[in-house]
């Protein structure tokens, strides 16, 4: 089982490596402008834009406005804008990303060495964190009989 921890461990530290590579470093957020509030007639909007600063490239969107008694749909203008990406934005990124492709290096790596994938009963995963989880925990050992479920030794 020694060879299959250190395989795992190639496979993920790459992994890791591969992610930390591909981080953004900013995120696009959609600014609603909710043109009903500010009472813009459709000749001024051109005007109105331009006084705002709203890009050219805005467009139309609506908003579910009200309660149960009275909904109606309001008009809004939106355009994107870049902002920075917070830690946790990072960190969710991270471990989305790791989980997403973790599987496939693992697989790869193992298949290259004589490892066979094998039908696996998923009500047994239950008991695991995610490899992402595990990864961080530096619990290999844990890490180890997670994917010795998915892989045997030919």
């Amino acid at each position: 089982m020694k060879l299959m921890k250190n395989l795992i461990k190639e496979a993920l530290r790459d992994c890791m490596s591969r992610v930390e590579r591909t981080i953004p470093k900013h995120k696009l957020k959609t600014v609603e402008v909710d043109l009903e509030a500010e009472d813009v007639e459709p000749i001024n909007l051109l005007k109105f834009m331009e006084e705002n600063n709203i890009p050219k490239n805005a467009y139309f969107s609506t908003n579910y406005c009200g309660t149960s008694i009275s909904n109606y749909v309001a008009p809004v203008l939106c355009y994107e804008i870049n902002v920075d990406l917070t830690e946790k934005d990072k960190e969710d990124y991270r471990k989305r990303r790791f989980n997403r492709s973790s599987f496939k290096l693992v697989y790869n790596i193992l298949t290259k060495n004589n490892y066979k994938r094998t039908p696996i009963e998923f009500k047994k995963l239950k008991k695991f964190k995610t490899p992402y989880e595990m990864y961080i925990e530096n619990d290999f050992d844990k890490l180890v009989e997670y994917y010795s479920l998915y892989f045997k030794k030919e």
